[in-house]
């Protein structure tokens, strides 16, 4: 999973520089934390999860996709079954989170300074969303995957 971890500082690092590279410096970054959008998609993402899995179970998929050997098949398949749905609540939470911006949006049609507040959350929490779901969910069900093929392959030889 070391290969995850430079994915996840390349990803913040290409964030970080096409922020400067179109005009927004380090006084106005603040303009891309929103923590009720945050709490937003946490909270849409994880409680169907916690409808399915248990603290313990959700902890051992995350241990699974750090642990090298010492896994069977049947682990690693409930763990990319996990990452799987993680993957689509995430996104399907920013879709949610959009829909409740754009619902602000179209609600201060009238007053054009609060059009803007309505924007942003619609934004914001689809960013958030498909970040959550970039760092998080797809390289550790890529890795789990990947890691399941040379089982599989070690199986048939």
């Amino acid at each position: 999973m070391k290969k995850s971890y430079v994915s996840v500082v390349l990803i913040f690092g290409g964030f970080l520089f096409l922020t400067f590279w179109v005009g927004v410096g380090l006084d106005t970054i603040g303009v891309y934390l929103d923590i009720p959008s945050a709490i937003l998609i946490l909270f849409f993402a994880f409680v169907p999860l916690l409808a399915t899995y248990s603290f313990g179970e959700i902890r051992n998929c995350f241990v699974i996709g750090f642990r090298k050997s010492g896994v069977d098949k049947v682990d690693i398949k409930n763990a990319i079954l996990f990452f799987s749905s993680l993957q689509k609540y995430l996104i399907l939470s920013g879709l949610l989170g959009t829909f409740v911006g754009v619902i602000a949006l179209l609600s201060f049609l009238g007053s054009p300074g609060e059009v803007g507040k309505g924007m942003a959350v619609a934004l914001l929490i689809s960013f958030y969303a498909v970040i959550l779901s970039i760092v998080i969910a797809v390289p550790f069900k890529t890795g789990l995957q990947k890691r399941l093929n040379e089982l599989e392959g070690q199986a048939e030889s």
